[in-house]
């Protein structure tokens, strides 16, 4: 799992978890360790590091809006 997040640290963001591929991101607030809110893969449960993902991914998880590509 590490190894895959410090790969997607390393390229340009996307808008999938890094470590399961999973396009379903939820902002989750009250987490219980910093940052404690954020985008959270609805597949895996890992809260994803922002600068990995795209500022629209990121949106519609703000929104509560799953992102479906087409």
């Amino acid at each position: 799992m590490l190894r895959r997040l410090i790969a997607a640290l390393e390229r340009e963001p996307d808008a999938a978890c890094p470590v399961c591929g999973g396009e379903r991101l939820v902002w989750t607030y009250d987490l219980d360790h910093e940052p404690s809110s954020g985008p959270v893969c609805v597949e895996c449960g890992i809260l994803v590091p922002r600068p990995v993902l795209t500022p629209e991914a990121l949106a519609h998880a703000r929104r509560g809006q799953l992102l479906v590509s087409a």
